[in-house]
């Protein structure tokens, strides 16, 4: 019984890539970059948990519905647009114009980030 649950333990595993490549980096020595893949799944996990419950523990089962969808437009809205604004990017500008609006969207956000932060 025991080797029948070894092949469906390693097809579940296997089945889930990036878990595979963290064990494998774990074990291979790579032990920072295994772990850190590991921590990022447990707090997106524990994110996607928080994103539904925390809503509804502070706004109530009757607006639940109405709040969840205006946090949700914003992003929604931006995973839309962005293969359009990619591809228009790409094609005006290339690959280093792009990559360098990324970075610069990047620290933006991050600003904004220690902005919120020194607001609380």
């Amino acid at each position: 019984m025991a080797q029948q649950k070894r092949p469906r333990r390693l097809r579940r595993l296997a089945a889930q890539p990036s878990r595979l490549l963290g064990l494998l980096l774990l074990a291979s020595g790579w032990a920072v970059i295994g772990a850190a893949m590991v921590l990022y799944g447990a707090g997106n996990g524990i994110f996607s948990i928080a994103k539904g419950a925390l809503p509804l523990i502070w706004f109530g089962p009757d607006r639940y519905a109405s709040i969840m969808g205006r946090l949700a437009r914003p992003n929604q809205i931006a995973q839309a647009m962005a293969p359009t604004l990619g591809a228009l990017l790409l094609s005006a500008g290339g690959v280093d114009f792009t990559l360098s609006v990324l970075a610069v969207l990047g620290v933006v956000n991050i600003g904004l980030a220690l902005l919120l932060r020194r607001g609380m």
